[in-house]
């Protein structure tokens, strides 16, 4: 689906950086794996779970990096 969905962008003219968005019912190697194949940048959401809430704290808060988002235009 994520294959399909980036090539339909791309037939539709679509020429500047697309970014896939999916929520945790994608989380896993398989769509971030094709998002990326198909040359499309990816945001997905994960299960606050045990193992994802240990992972996080393990996180030093100097490793944390600021995401810049553009002004919109127009």
């Amino acid at each position: 689906m994520v294959t399909e969905s980036v090539g339909t962008a791309r037939a539709a003219g679509c020429t500047g950086t697309l970014v896939v968005r999916m929520d945790s019912a994608f989380y896993g190697a398989a769509a971030v794996s094709a998002a990326r194949k198909a040359g499309a940048h990816f945001s997905v959401t994960a299960r606050m779970d045990p193992k994802i809430r240990a992972a996080i704290a393990a996180i030093g808060e100097d490793a944390w990096t600021p995401i810049r988002y553009p002004a919109p235009s127009g």
